[in-house]
């Protein structure tokens, strides 16, 4: 359990790290905007792919909270919300990646988004099964992606 926390804390450290950099040189901002949101999307699309190739299986149940993760994606734009929500299998390749949209996606709302991050924890208070909620955060991440042109 105590690895499992570590481990949470690592990739939210990114955002915090991510944060840190955008106010220590706020003059590279401009100039590298364009490929940072190139880069924090592919970050999310590999994620989103890489949760549907482990955990997407024939489990209707699996797919109808895939579907239903799409559509509320492309109303709930909080990329922090679907983060946590896939942290809850505590994967080192999720954690990475985790970590590097933090920091390329780091603000001063750190602490709107712990609280965004930290919500999908309270799932591991319920018997519900952990791979539900991850391939929900995979549709949620797909449909910000697919049907949004920003994300807040």
């Amino acid at each position: 359990m105590a690895s499992e926390i570590f481990i949470t804390i690592i990739a939210f450290l990114g955002f915090v790290a991510g944060a840190i950099l955008k106010s220590a040189v706020p003059e590279e901002q401009k100039p590298g905007k364009k490929y940072m949101v190139i880069a924090g999307k592919v970050i999310l699309a590999v994620l989103a792919v890489y949760i549907i190739i482990t955990f997407l299986s024939t489990d209707l149940t699996g797919i109808l909270f895939f579907i239903i993760g799409l559509l509320v994606g492309t109303y709930f734009r909080r990329p922090y919300f679907y983060l946590g929500l896939a942290m809850l299998n505590f994967n080192f390749i999720i954690t990475v990646l985790v970590f590097s949209f933090g920091i390329i996606y780091g603000n001063k709302r750190i602490i709107s988004n712990a609280i965004l991050f930290s919500i999908p924890f309270l799932v591991l208070l319920t018997p519900l099964n952990t791979t539900y909620p991850i391939l929900f955060a995979g549709g949620g991440l797909l449909g910000m992606l697919s049907f949004s042109k920003t994300m807040k």
